[in-house]
């Protein structure tokens, strides 16, 4: 039996995803959408062996392996060249969203002299910051897993070998301690540093530019190593292996557990 403070933590989640359905069901069309068009279209432009050839000889300059990291050009089929060019941006635009649940409707809201009527109730800090980061991690989690089928299904659909559902999904759901990460990051500036919460979006967008970018601006090794998508392996060119993500799911909760701390204890500000 779940006990009063999960079952009142648990309604209040409801009543947050209630007021956010909108935004949330819009997040989740594109990102089904984005991935049901990508391996028709990359089937499409790349139908044959030959045509996939000449991406292969592409891939191999040094400047497309930096953007787009290495991929198993042995076997460039297309949907290794889907899972290659898809799951990362996928996950940096799914923890953008996650970033956005925390921090905007626990920041924001303060500064904006919403929370205060909430927390005057029986709501407790905890409970109110506990629904969003449980929001944030089951949206997530379904995001990561609708990409992943959207991913597989439209491949099938579109390709004469398709994708295997257990790699791709894998290598998807790779990901989510890394969201956990941002989402244990978020937790951490609102607990702590308030002011600070503007850093969440300079933390993915540094993301973003030292995987994607970061061979062409010739930056060093250990500044992709600064942030948790760094230590996902690129699957399914590389091996999964369990002991990174789970340091990576530590760090996140060490965070989480931490920003809880300080949301308790600190003064909420009001407008």
């Amino acid at each position: 039996m779940a006990s009063p403070l999960t079952a009142r933590t648990g309604r209040l989640t409801g009543f947050i995803l209630r007021l956010d359905r909108l935004r949330i069901s819009l997040w989740l069309i594109g990102i089904v959408f984005f991935t049901l068009i990508v391996p028709p279209a990359l089937s499409g432009m790349y139908g044959s062996q030959e045509e996939r050839d000449v991406m292969v000889e592409t891939m191999a300059n040094p400047a497309m392996t930096a953007m787009l990291g290495p991929g198993d050009l042995d076997n460039y089929t297309v949907g290794a060249m889907t899972a290659h060019q898809m799951l990362l941006l996928t996950s940096l635009v799914v923890g953008l969203m996650a970033i956005l649940l925390v921090a905007r409707h626990t920041r924001a809201d303060e500064e904006e002299g919403r929370i205060e009527p909430l927390l005057g109730s029986p709501v407790s800090r905890t409970r109110l910051l506990g629904a969003y980061t449980v929001l944030a991690m089951a949206n997530g989690f379904v995001m990561l897993s609708l990409a992943a089928i959207g991913l597989w299904s439209a491949g099938n659909a579109s390709m004469e070998n398709g994708l295997d559902f257990g790699t791709i999904y894998g290598a998807a759901v790779a990901y989510y301690p890394a969201q956990l990460v941002l989402i244990g990051l978020a937790a951490f500036f609102v607990g702590f540093v308030p002011k600070l919460t503007a850093l969440n979006w300079l933390y993915l967008f540094y993301s973003f530019v030292v995987l994607y970018m970061g061979g062409l601006l010739q930056v060093p090794d250990w500044t992709k190593r600064m942030t948790p998508f760094g230590y996902v392996p690129n699957a399914p060119v590389e091996e999964v292996t369990l002991l990174p993500l789970l340091v990576l799911g530590l760090i996140a909760a060490v965070l989480a557990l931490a920003g809880f701390a300080g949301y308790r204890r600190r003064d909420i500000e009001t407008s």
